[in-house]
Parts: C-alpha cells; structure tokens; sequence
C-alpha cells in the first residue's frame, strides 16, 4: 500500500505525535484503532424493541405486506447472503444469514443512486433497495461517531478512506472538476486537519445480518479478512453472541529480518473467556476452531500484523475498529434455544452515480 503524506495532529496532553493519513504500520507505537463501548441495560432493551419491529416490518412481512412493495423487489431488499468464502476443510461453516442494507439517504445528492456495500469485491446496492435510517440507527451511528470523533488514530483512518476514488467523487465534487479533483491529503497544511468533519461518511450505512434459521444450533465463522469498504466499521450485535478476533500493528519496529509471528495478547479483554468457551466444547468442535485459529495466525504473522486480541461481543456493546487496516474474523457460537445472531455492522457511506444504467 502506498503511503500517503498528511499533516502532524499533536495531542493536547503528553506531546505525543500521531500522524494522520499515515498508513498505520508507519505509526508504530501508537494506540490501536479499535475501541470497545459498553452499552446500559435501557440500551439492550431498544436493541430488542428494535429487532422486534425489523423482523415484523421486514424480515417476516408477509410477501404482499402492508408496504405494498413489489416481490422482485422484496426480494432483493431481503437477500439470503454468506460470507463469500468457500469453507476451508476443517474449520467451522460459514456464517449464514438474511442481510438488509440501511444509509442515511438524506446525506446523498438527487444524481445518486446506488451505494458501496460490504462485500468481497466491488459490489453496489441500488437506493431503491436500500431502507432509510430510522430513528435507532441514528442514534447508534451518533453516538458511535462521538466515542471516535477526538481520537487521532481513528482520524487517521477515517482520513485514509475519505482518500480513496471513489470517496473524493462522492463528497469532493463541488471543489471542481472528477478530472482534476485533487486527493484530499493534498489539501493538508500543517496547521489544520485534512477536513472540518473527517467522519462525513462514517458509519452513515448500516448491513443487517440475521442469522438464517436452522444455523442457530451450531458454530459457524467469518473468515479472516480485511474490508474492502471505507474503513472504519461498528460491529453492534442485536442478539446472540460471538468471539471478534483483530490482529493490529506491532508497539515496536520489528527488530529481526523475519516477521514477528502474531500472538494473541492474553492480558486483554475477552481472552479468558473465549479460552474457556473452547474448552467446554467437544474435542472435535474444538479442533475446527483450532483450525480456524491458525489460519487466523498465520495470516496476520505475514501481513505484520503481530498483536492479536479477541473480542466477546454481546446485545449493548458496539466493537470500533479499522477494518480495513485490521485482519479480524469472527467465532459464532451455538445460541440459545430459540435465538437466533442478529448483528448491525455500520460502515462507511460511498455513493455510485449511475449505477442503474450500468
């Protein structure tokens, strides 16, 4: 990846450097670009309130619903997706689910009709079926948005996406020309920030992910992987429950002519508990995630991405991080009787122009 050139952000307190639009590994030795929030129990109680009016309004509408909505068209707004990965002999299946896309339409000019969705490769969702932030999504993106808002590290990852082509078309347009648009890290001075909101188009969308009936009973994974869209995502799980790994930058340069192999950071977080869970599993159960676990490793280790930490992510806590700076994958345990996962993943808002006659 080239490394683009940016402005110095100095930190009010401390002194200390972080240098936005840097490519993370040319920052070693700041903070990693992931942060966990913990929601309340009156949180976790509109989380459910949510998932209930979603799965009447959409997921179990009937065909000729109260929307009046055409079924071609209901169809594509509830889409049976997976990963987009062929499982690998020996691990877990892959996490199966309904998705439905959300984006703040409000933010998207009259010539606009598709969006970016989160997926392998370079894949758009029309506006037509897309569904409008409501009030909850709202809230949840603000809020998220404000826990990252002064946090140079996540200024800096938000400056990388906003970077990218397809994002200085979308927003960058009144400054002149496509032609001659200039990259966004051009802009810099050293006395001001690339933007007065480098999170304009963050966590702006929104996939839904319902687990697919049936699958509740057993493991199943995401796969090792980096997005491919904006940068900086929210993981938000609505129901059920799952182990999030992240493989992030080294605290130090690596001193020898190898890699540094990636280890997990035992010290942090929900590793104990995610220890615990593979121990109360069948050998063979356990194996499938061992599998799953090395290939994680291994992967991480050759991208240099040496620190590797997990997650347990349950309803009222919201995972922050870079994911497409940062390998992560995801362990999906077996749920409770009668539960199926329900995850919101917020991303980045990237319009396509043109996209219907495409």
């Amino acid at each position: 990846m080239q490394v683009m050139q940016a402005s110095r952000w100095q930190k009010e307190k401390g002194q200390r450097m972080s240098i936005l639009g840097f490519h993370f590994q040319d920052c070693l030795g700041c903070d990693p670009t992931v942060k966990v929030v913990k929601g309340t129990v009156m949180e976790k109680v509109e989380e459910s309130k949510w998932l209930e009016k979603i799965k009447a309004q959409i997921l179990e509408a009937p065909e000729d619903g109260a929307r009046n909505m055409p079924k071609k068209r209901r169809r594509r707004m509830i889409t049976e997706l997976y990963t987009g990965a062929d499982p690998t002999n020996g691990m877990p299946p892959p996490h199966m689910y309904q998705g439905i896309q959300f984006c703040d339409k409000k933010l998207l000019s009259d010539d606009c009709d598709a969006i970016k969705v989160l997926a392998d490769g370079d894949y758009k969702a029309l506006l037509d079926d897309c569904h409008d932030f409501d009030e909850f999504l709202n809230d949840n993106a603000n809020q998220a948005r404000n826990e990252i808002k002064d946090v140079p590290e996540f200024q800096g990852a938000a400056i990388r996406s906003l970077s990218r082509e397809k994002s200085r078309r979308a927003w960058y347009e009144k400054l002149g020309s496509i032609e001659t648009l200039p990259n966004v890290l051009d802009l810099l001075s050293e006395n001001q920030t690339v933007l007065e909101d480098p999170f304009k188009q963050t966590f702006r969308c929104a996939t839904f992910h319902y687990q697919i009936k049936g699958q509740e009973t057993d493991i199943s994974a995401y796969y090792s992987h980096k997005d491919k869209v904006g940068n900086i995502v929210g993981f938000k799980p609505i129901a059920g429950e799952s182990y999030n790994l992240v493989a992030m930058q080294s605290n130090y340069p690596n001193s020898g002519n190898g890699k540094e192999r990636a280890v997990f950071e035992k010290q942090y977080d929900s590793y104990e508990s995610y220890q615990s869970y593979k121990e109360s599993l069948s050998e063979s159960d356990r194996k499938t995630i061992d599998k799953s676990e090395s290939i994680f490793i291994g992967k991480a280790t050759a991208e240099g991405l040496p620190r590797v930490r997990v997650y347990k992510l349950t309803p009222g806590n919201t995972l922050l991080v870079a994911a497409s700076d940062y390998l992560h994958g995801t362990i999906i345990p077996s749920q409770q009787a009668g539960m199926r996962r329900a995850l919101l993943v917020f991303h980045d808002l990237i319009p396509y122009y043109g996209a219907g006659s495409s």
